[in-house]
């Protein structure tokens, strides 16, 4: 009896063994035939200490979005509403009418939508619409100015080093290229086929001679000036007149090619405000008007360049000189009241304004002290007033202010497009984010409205 039970113990002991190296080999089939797909993994191999690690996921990255020209305007509550910009922001520079289209000048921050890098850029307006935009520098340059010579458009960048000159032609093709020394400010001005490129740095006011290749020849004339800004360039009566801001003074300079630079005038402890050509005496005059500590300084300036009459708005902070007849009276518009001057600055009366309420409704405010005034090139009677980042497009006639258009919006351009029949449309530029009504299509923090208004409009738009 004991024997059979000692058999019956060694045969549990070897079926359980049997048992044990069974399920031993059928694991270790499990396992090889699970790693047999990793021998194509890298790092993986045979020794059994092999840890494999699932590479991460890569981030999604949605593809660029570029758009499509070209872009038809919209019309949203009778303005005709064109935009430019990408996924950033934006920053206008510049316009002009060119080659019958308009071109916007501006600074994109965007890779996307109207532009593929970021830089400076035109974009061209055919009519009612975007064709295209043109990128004319990257971003590590700066816009100067832009003007007409000879054969096309000029346009003057810098960067840390130097100036550069780009010529293009009416369809926005550069067609030269070239680069001299960097200055500060700079004014381009045409007389006949002749282009000069007058600049300034800390010290000097220069010229130079562009060529019809873009060659920049410095004369050797310049003039001492502290920290000077070229405000215009232009003809005045027979001389080529230069007007600078310094740090604290206004000076008016002529220039002769074969005599230099000529100091004129100077208005001391004021800044530039407004330029108005007038007529006075059956001769070309100019008035200036320049903020001072003690309110607006309005000046006469006469062909010799010298000051012929002042006057004092004292108190007044911000001031807009409109031509206001054919008497050659000039109507100044400051706070809330209408100067009126004939064109050698005699005053001949002061009137309050009748301000339209839904002015100082657009703008959020009463006090005048915050509003500024805004003159526009050409025009008699319409100007800007400005308030924070609120604008507001007003026309004075007879003493009454009438509101045109209100938008949220910065460095606002008014401009006149060239209707059929000789007629214009009044047009307005500024940059804007979605917060108008009519700007919901804009791609970014900013893009660059160009808007044209249909007719003088008294609804609000903002």
């Amino acid at each position: 009896m004991q024997k059979q039970k000692t058999i019956a113990k060694w045969l549990a002991i070897i079926l359980l063994l049997t048992i044990i190296v069974t399920c031993y080999f059928v694991f270790r089939a499990v396992i090889q035939g699970g790693n047999s797909s990793n021998k194509d993994i890298a790092g993986a191999d045979d020794s059994g200490n092999n840890t494999t690690v699932t590479p991460p996921l890569e981030d999604i990255v949605d593809p660029p979005v570029y758009s499509e020209f070209p872009r038809n305007a919209e019309i949203v509550g009778g303005v005709t509403v064109r935009h430019v910009g990408g996924e950033n922001k934006e920053r206008l520079l510049d316009t002009m009418y060119f080659g019958g289209k308009r071109l916007v000048f501006f600074a994109s921050e965007s890779t996307q939508y109207d532009v593929r890098e970021s830089g400076i850029h035109i974009a061209v307006f055919d009519s009612d619409k975007l064709s295209k935009t043109v990128k004319v520098a990257g971003a590590d340059e700066e816009f100067k100015t832009v003007g007409l010579v000879q054969n096309g458009l000029l346009i003057v960048t810098t960067t840390d080093s130097n100036t550069k000159l780009r010529l293009y032609d009416n369809g926005c093709n550069m067609i030269a290229e070239n680069s001299c020394p960097k200055f500060s400010s700079y004014k381009l001005y045409l007389s006949g086929t002749a282009a000069t490129l007058f600049a300034t740095d800390s010290s000097y006011i220069y010229a130079m001679s562009i060529s019809r290749t873009l060659d920049a020849t410095r004369s050797n004339f310049v003039y001492p000036l502290d920290g000077g800004m070229l405000l215009y360039a232009m003809k005045f009566g027979t001389e080529n007149t230069v007007i600078v801001q310094t740090k604290n003074d206004v000076g008016i300079l002529t220039y002769s090619t074969t005599s230099g630079f000529s100091f004129k005038t100077q208005l001391i402890n004021c800044q530039f405000e407004q330029l108005l050509p007038v007529v006075s005496s059956g001769k070309q005059a100019l008035i200036l008007s320049c903020a001072t500590d003690d309110g607006i300084q309005l000046s006469s300036i006469n062909t010799n360049c010298t000051v012929t009459e002042s006057y004092l708005l004292k108190g007044e902070h911000s001031a807009v000189c409109l031509p206001q007849d054919d008497n050659n009276n000039i109507a100044v518009l400051a706070g809330t009241k209408q100067y009126t001057f004939c064109s050698h600055l005699e005053l001949q009366s002061t009137t309050g304004l009748n301000m339209d309420e839904n002015i100082y409704a657009s703008l959020g405010t009463v006090n005048t002290d915050d509003i500024t005034y805004q003159a526009v090139n050409g025009e008699t009677n319409t100007f800007i007033m400005t308030s924070g980042s609120t604008f507001s497009i007003v026309s004075v006639e007879n003493g009454n202010v009438r509101h045109v258009f209100s938008a949220i919006g910065t460095s606002v351009r008014l401009v006149r497009e060239p209707q059929m029949l000789g007629n214009s449309a009044l047009s307005i530029l500024f940059n804007a984010s979605s917060v108008n009504s009519f700007s919901y299509m804009c791609f970014g923090d900013d893009d660059v409205f160009y808007l044209t208004l249909t007719s003088l409009l008294t609804a609000e738009a903002i």
